[in-house]
């Protein structure tokens, strides 16, 4: 089973330390979880730049890349990703949910609150302790 290559956006706020958080629509794999925006990279596109274009098509904002966090595999009973973690920084708050349920504003110490696919969990507590 191949690998799909995931590139993620974690979204700072632009004035304050909360990240932005959206959930998945119920008809998708992973249903109504909360995730970081994302999804796939288009063959030969860069990780950065998809994590860019996609906060812009699912969230409406853009974002700077900040840093590159190291890539995470992880194995589902249907299919294995890889995700491409980005720490970016939004132009605005303006966030709206182009391509999901909702989308939401959270510290940091408050997303362990919320449900996440298995694969992000080291994302969260690298996000919750720093």
């Amino acid at each position: 089973m191949p690998s799909i290559d995931i590139a993620i956006a974690i979204i700072l706020h632009p004035t304050d330390d909360s990240v932005l958080i959206a959930q998945r629509k119920p008809d998708v794999h992973l249903p109504n979880l909360w995730e970081f925006p994302g999804g796939k990279c288009i063959p030969g596109e860069p990780p950065q730049a998809a994590a860019v274009r996609e906060s812009f098509e699912e969230v409406g904002l853009t974002v700077s890349p900040i840093e590159e966090w190291p890539t995470i595999t992880h194995s589902y009973p249907d299919r294995t990703i890889t995700l491409h973690p980005f720490l970016c920084r939004a132009s605005s708050d303006a966030a709206e949910p182009l391509d999901n349920r909702q989308v939401i504003w959270v510290r940091r110490s408050k997303l362990n609150e919320y449900e996440f696919p298995a694969a992000n969990r080291s994302l969260i507590d690298r996000l919750a302790n720093s």
